[in-house]
């Protein structure tokens, strides 16, 4: 295998050739080399492209061939079967087996399906018995295997009998680590790169990976001295600063220190939509609206079809807010009715009723609503917007049927409501007549979601009828509704009538 150093400029020098459009000058070894360096990096541009001139220089290439099959396997699964079926392989190789088995190509008890935890167990087991080593790719391979079949925990429980197998150890250790890591065995993970960086203490990566362990661990201070030892051989990789940063932002001593080490992160473009995510959470907690606002109307126009970039737009309070939604709206893929509704909720959930408006008024202008135009409504009437709520739906109440009870439940219940804050008490006691009587007649044929929804609703209406009736009966010419808020009257918990 050639040294670490030798692959990274093979693989930059494959990358500069295709940037001139040349054809690249590797032999199959090399190629090998690229394309394993490639993965590593998640390069699947590269990774391709080795295979295409792969296949045209070196057609009986089987490593290569391997390789294309492991591509395969990540892109879809049936490919990698149909690959497995259509070529043959001339010498035993532990590549090709583990290539079959998580393509579901491999012969077990159950061929037309996805192999059983046991037969994968078995078959991981008898490649262990059929070689005696790997090389890295088959180590790293063998241990995807390990993860794609949901058996990690049979490779944890087995890594030191995979150890007698390896050739070189640190490849083992890593990937396993890595594994370990993704399937939360923290702690195992973290015994892999104890023994890593034992050994090779000057690879900052496992540093780092110590330190994002320690985070999941809770060890702040061994986390700190990880990503310092990381930041000793590494000083200027991005990464490693915002660890450090988060550390001193999690202690008051130090935590105008983090934050302006995550401030220094918002110039670099590999790391500023992190940073500013960290500092987000800062300045909710103190308070800080207004510089917060000043740093995303900054990097707003970077990414203004990101979700999560408009929300903190309104979050914070953007003059511009209701443009900034309808080019959100109107330019992105975000097209669910109900994922705009959840949204919204999420404010209406912590009483910021006018920004839950907001989002669902923007989706309603630009695509219509459907299932959550009470929603919008109720957003409207919490705010006091009588009026609006009446103009909307006055007609939807007066002109729909029976039929349509499911909907005119929660609708009626806010219009009611609606009447009588506006001092329309003559109207706002016809209608809660008419479909208090509808909703005591309706057919128990029903959802029980519908039947609570319409039950919940009628409520509303009698408590607003009892007040009319009340009132009636003292002939006060003051608006009995004066002193209810909206909840008081939609919520029979808030207020004993």
């Amino acid at each position: 295998m050639a040294e670490p150093d030798e692959r990274e400029l093979m693989y930059k020098a494959f990358k500069e050739a295709l940037e001139k459009g040349e054809t690249p000058s590797f032999d199959e070894d090399e190629l090998i080399e690229i394309f394993d360096y490639a993965s590593d990096n998640e390069d699947a541009y590269i990774r391709m492209e080795v295979l295409f001139l792969g296949a045209r220089l070196y057609p009986d290439s089987e490593e290569l061939r391997m390789r294309r099959g492991f591509l395969y396997c990540n892109i879809d699964q049936s490919l990698a079967k149909d690959f497995v079926k259509d070529h043959s392989q001339e010498q035993p190789s532990a590549l090709w087996d583990l290539l079959g088995l998580v393509s579901g190509s491999s012969d077990s008890d159950n061929p037309d399906d996805q192999p059983t935890r046991e037969d994968s167990i078995k078959a991981l087991e008898e490649i262990l018995a059929t070689y005696d080593k790997f090389n890295d790719e088959e180590v790293i391979q063998f241990c995807q295997a390990a993860a794609t079949l949901d058996v990690v925990d049979w490779l944890k429980d087995n890594l030191d009998k995979v150890r007698t197998h390896v050739t070189y150890l640190p490849t083992l250790l890593y990937e396993a680590a890595q594994i370990f890591a993704n399937y939360r065995y923290f702690r195992e993970a973290m015994n892999l790169y104890d023994e890593l960086t034992e050994n090779m203490p000057f690879e900052h990566e496992f540093w780092y990976a110590k330190s994002l362990l320690h985070v999941e661990l809770g060890e702040d201070q061994e986390c700190e001295s990880a990503i310092d030892y990381a930041l000793a051989l590494a000083p200027d990789m991005p990464e490693y600063i915002m660890v450090k940063a988060r550390v001193e932002m999690s202690k008051p001593k130090t935590c105008e220190l983090g934050v302006a080490k995550m401030k220094e992160l918002l110039q670099k473009e590999e790391s500023w939509l992190e940073a500013l995510r960290y500092l987000d959470v800062y300045w909710r907690y103190t308070l800080e609206s207004e510089e917060a606002l000043e740093y995303f109307i900054k990097f707003y126009p970077k990414k203004p079809l990101d979700k999560w970039m408009v929300d903190r737009m309104l979050y914070y309070g953007a003059e511009d807010i209701d443009k900034i939604l309808d080019n959100y709206c109107e330019l992105s893929d975000d097209t669910s009715e109900d994922a705009w509704y959840q949204w919204a909720s999420e404010y209406a959930l912590i009483g910021q009723f006018d920004k839950a408006e907001k989002i669902l008024d923007t989706f309603e202008r630009h695509n219509g609503l459907s299932a959550h135009i009470t929603d919008l409504l109720y957003y409207k009437l919490r705010q006091n917007k009588f009026d609006e709520v009446c103009d909307t739906l006055g007609p939807m109440i007066h002109t729909n049927g029976q039929s349509d009870l499911e909907f005119l439940a929660p609708a009626a219940a806010l219009y009611v409501v609606a009447l009588a804050k506006t001092r329309k008490l003559k109207e706002a006691m016809m209608i809660a007549d008419i479909y208090c009587e509808m909703f005591e007649n309706m057919s128990r044929d029903k959802r029980m979601e519908d039947i609570l929804i319409s039950r919940g609703s009628l409520m509303i209406m009698q408590r607003v009828r009892r007040i009319c009736s009340g009132f009636r009966d003292r002939r006060n010419r003051a608006n009995p509704f004066e002193s209810y808020k909206v909840e008081d009257l939609l919520f029979p918990t808030r207020y004993s009538l």
